[in-house]
């Protein structure tokens, strides 16, 4: 399985846990922002949403490994029905 470079480069969980800053933040590495203010993908942002698309595809490959589109479907319907029989909301269609 692959796992991703450089997601916490960075960063580092201190005593306290909670993540601190101990170089460019995600937002300085990955986007930019145009003169009218819309965001940018970097060359290092598109690199990093290239890896994590494929990286998405081949875990769903390895997820799905065996079951059917229809299983799958299934089973999300059930499990959506468990959801909402205890009053929770995470209805997907």
């Amino acid at each position: 399985m692959r796992h991703l470079h450089g997601a916490q480069e960075g960063r580092h969980l201190p005593a306290h846990g909670r993540l601190a800053d101990t170089g460019p933040s995600a937002e300085e590495q990955h986007f930019t922002r145009t003169p009218g203010g819309r965001l940018s993908l970097t060359a290092a942002g598109k690199d990093f949403f290239d890896e994590v698309a494929l990286l998405q595809r081949e875990l769903r490959v390895e997820r799905h490994a065996g079951v059917s589109e229809g299983e799958y479907l299934t089973t999300l319907k059930v499990l959506q029905r468990f959801i909402h029989n205890t009053g929770g909301h995470a209805w997907h269609h």
